[in-house]
């Protein structure tokens, strides 16, 4: 579920835990390029729409940091 569903479900009445795997722009980059076949410019745009203040973050209990290769 994505931060906006989250926040619009009240989430807390319905979940025990939140897990959110974090990555970096730089590695979210290259990881959608490769996945998607989308050029730099392309993944600029889709992430400069995503949450730019990792609020996402502060409801996590867990958090997971994912930077392996696309591959691992």
């Amino acid at each position: 579920m994505n931060y906006t569903s989250l926040i619009k479900y009240k989430y807390k009445k319905n979940t025990n835990r939140i897990l959110v795997i974090n990555v970096s722009k730089n590695t979210q980059i290259k990881k959608t390029m490769l996945r998607d076949n989308y050029n730099y410019y392309q993944t600029k745009n889709i992430i400069s729409t995503q949450d730019k203040n990792n609020k996402h973050l502060n409801l996590a209990d867990d958090i997971i940091k994912n930077e392996k290769s696309i591959d691992n």
